[in-house]
């Protein structure tokens, strides 16, 4: 994308200008510090790891609300916090941990939203989508499908109750703060991406079994199942793992396993827990 420090590759925006201060003052006394542009770690990769740690503090919340009085509050923090992707993001300098957190903070306000119908909550909803896209502009994927079907769902929900269609606005108006916010910023960014989607080969692709299996081994493991570079003797492919490791299969089947708890258990609880559900299969 050029040199601009906006429109990065990773869509980091927000941690472009958020890592500029913190990277250049995190040295120490000037005595210490290295020569005039020196990078520290610290400085670079601290505002990830807050978010990190926000975003799993937000997970809790979010499922303590959707499942009161159950322990999957503290299994869901686990989980992510133990997952490689939210370890790497939330350790790296770049903008997926700041898209995590603003998942996270979508899906709650949705939800209180969802539960509650007031202004606030669709106003948080807006927003956190907003600050989502900010961080990480491929987010759009998943808040298309997620919006669409959550305004699926409360549509549903107004008629079947037969309320009036005035409840409508209150989604509607929580979207368009967050496209207020989110389309002046990224409209200069859009030349850039078009030009990148026609020259680079390499962002088409078929979405055959071995696309699957690789995202099936990125949410398993946090990485691609698909061994692609055989020769690759330390090339990291889940895949090449269970071929010489079979025990490997028990973890695997364990993590199905609780997918398809977790899927259950979020059917059962209906409403916004179902649009989180499709929302992720659907965006991909």
């Amino acid at each position: 994308m050029g040199r601009n420090p906006l429109a990065q590759p990773g869509g980091e925006q927000l941690h472009a200008v958020l890592r500029v201060g913190p990277a250049q003052s995190c040295g120490g006394p000037p005595a210490h510090r290295g020569p005039v542009g020196t990078v520290h770690e610290v400085g670079l990769r601290f505002p990830s790891w807050v978010a990190g740690l926000v975003t799993l503090v937000v997970v809790w919340i979010l499922l303590r609300r959707l499942f009161p009085g159950s322990a999957a509050c503290w299994w869901g923090m686990l989980l992510l916090g133990l997952h490689p992707w939210h370890v790497r993001y939330s350790s790296e300098a770049r903008g997926y941990a700041f898209m995590m957190l603003g998942v996270a903070l979508c899906l709650y306000f949705a939800l209180r939203a969802w539960q509650e119908n007031r202004w606030r909550w669709w106003v948080g909803m807006g927003l956190a989508q907003f600050f989502a896209l900010w961080s990480f502009s491929g987010t759009l994927y998943y808040l298309v499908a997620f919006n669409g079907l959550f305004l699926l769902g409360w549509v549903w929900r107004v008629w079947k109750g037969r309320q009036g269609w005035g409840q409508l606005w209150g989604p509607l108006f929580g979207m368009v703060v967050g496209a207020m916010f989110a389309v002046p910023l990224l409209l200069p960014m859009l030349p850039q991406l078009l030009k990148a989607l026609q020259n680079n080969v390499s962002i088409h692709g078929h979405m055959g079994l071995g696309w699957w299996l690789d995202l099936a081994g990125c949410l398993v493991a946090g990485v691609r199942w698909v061994d692609s570079d055989p020769g690759n003797p330390v090339n990291l492919a889940l895949g090449r793992f269970l071929s010489q490791q079979p025990w490997i299969w028990v973890g695997v089947g364990s993590v199905g396993l609780l997918a398809a708890l977790g899927s259950v258990a979020l059917v059962r609880a209906g409403g916004v827990a179902r649009v989180i559900l499709v929302a992720g299969p659907l965006a991909s």
